[in-house]
């Protein structure tokens, strides 16, 4: 049987940047369970890359804007490949209070906003002639990152920090130490762990259930991606753009668009399968409200799930319930962004180092521990 002190169960992104944190801070006992046989299959791997600041929570903006910051200056060996680009926030109609609300909190916590005329829009970004939209809000300092080598990125430093990963390590089953810790039986063999970090994204619910944890109601929800052939005149250094109020969102990609009509069709956890029809069908009736957007051909098409904790808010922290079990879960579709500064934040709670207050008061899993069985599974935020 293999003793560790934190065994990591998942290794999307929550996962890795735990790891590497955790090594980066001279934690020694780390190991990383991965079910499947490759990085990034799920989620991690599945989404389009895009670094956006601008978000509903407070909380969840000062974690976005300390993820973009270190995603902009990642070391040189990760070859990740980040795009400077910024991004642009389009709203019409009642949406438009909402990107108004978001603005404010992004410039609350620091973040330098641009709100631009449409004409300016339409000179950032010349598919947007015509469009219906009424306002634009640039970020400048969003931008677009190589997801999959990020994930490499993530899993070397920790290699090089000393910690493990098991792929192909499915879970079975989990049982609590009376004297403290777990015994997890995996696909690959026994560990014997003093922590155990849920990580597992769409799984998380299934791994505390194993472990006897706090009963904690998660809804994962997939999302479509689409990328088309290419299209003459595709600027790859334009910004991304996100419709708020048609609920689409598109930015270069291969010389022609990656797409997303923002669809949110609730899924188990488990395979993702992306349903080519319908989510053209679906882009398609967005696609009408942008007249200089071309017949595009789509070459490709995936989905990958989203999850989302009862209160739309992240899962971070130790379990309410039973010891030595610690949360990292309901990212809800800002993984990417957040992943350092979710690494770095959580590595301090198991590290028992001073942490954030307000992370802390707002992430907390014990949040759940009273009413957890009365949590109806609530609909994901939309257009997010």
């Amino acid at each position: 049987m293999k003793k560790v002190k934190y065994a990591i169960v998942g290794s999307g992104v929550a996962g890795l940047s735990l790891a590497y944190f955790l090594a980066h801070k001279g934690a020694k006992g780390v190991l990383l369970l991965e079910q499947e046989k490759e990085l990034g299959r799920h989620a991690s791997g599945q989404n389009a890359g895009m670094i956006r600041q601008v978000v509903t929570y407070e909380s969840v903006g000062r974690l976005a804007q300390k993820g973009a910051a270190f995603l902009r200056s990642l070391p040189a060996d990760w070859k990740v490949g980040y795009r400077s680009c910024g991004s642009l926030l389009l709203a019409k109609g009642k949406e438009k209070v909402s990107l108004h609300r978001s603005a404010l909190l992004a410039q609350k916590i620091g973040l330098p906003l641009e709100w631009v005329s449409v004409k300016e829009a339409i000179r950032k970004v010349p598919l947007l002639k015509g469009a219906d939209f009424e306002e634009a809000l640039f970020c400048p300092s969003d931008g677009v990152i190589n997801i999959h080598a990020l994930l490499a990125g993530y899993l070397k430093g920790a290699k090089r920090g000393g910690a493990q990963i098991w792929i192909g390590s499915k879970v079975k089953a989990i049982h609590p130490d009376s004297k403290g810790g777990f015994e997890v039986e995996t696909s690959r063999g026994k560990v014997k762990t003093n922590i155990l970090v849920n990580a597992g994204g769409a799984w998380a619910e299934s791994i505390a259930q194993m472990a006897g944890a706090a009963p904690i109601y998660f809804k994962s929800y997939r999302r479509h991606l689409l990328l088309s052939k290419p299209i003459p005149g595709v600027d790859p250094r334009w910004p991304f753009v996100w419709d708020m109020t048609h609920a689409l969102y598109f930015r270069p990609e291969e010389g022609g668009l990656l797409l997303s009509p923002c669809d949110q069709d609730p899924l188990p956890a488990g395979r993702c399968p992306a349903e080519r029809e319908l989510a053209w069908n679906r882009l398609r009736k967005r696609l009408v409200y942008f007249p200089k957007l071309p017949k595009i051909s789509i070459r490709r098409c995936w989905g990958g799930l989203r999850t989302f904790s009862p209160d739309d808010n992240f899962c971070i922290g130790w379990d309410g319930k039973i010891k030595d079990f610690f949360w990292v879960a309901g990212l809800d579709g800002h993984g990417m962004t957040t992943s350092s500064a979710v690494g770095e934040f959580a590595s301090d709670l198991l590290l028992g180092k001073k942490a954030e207050p307000l992370f802390e008061a707002n992430f907390s899993p014990k949040r759940f521990s009273n009413e957890a069985q009365n949590y109806a599974r609530l609909p994901a935020r939309q257009g997010m």
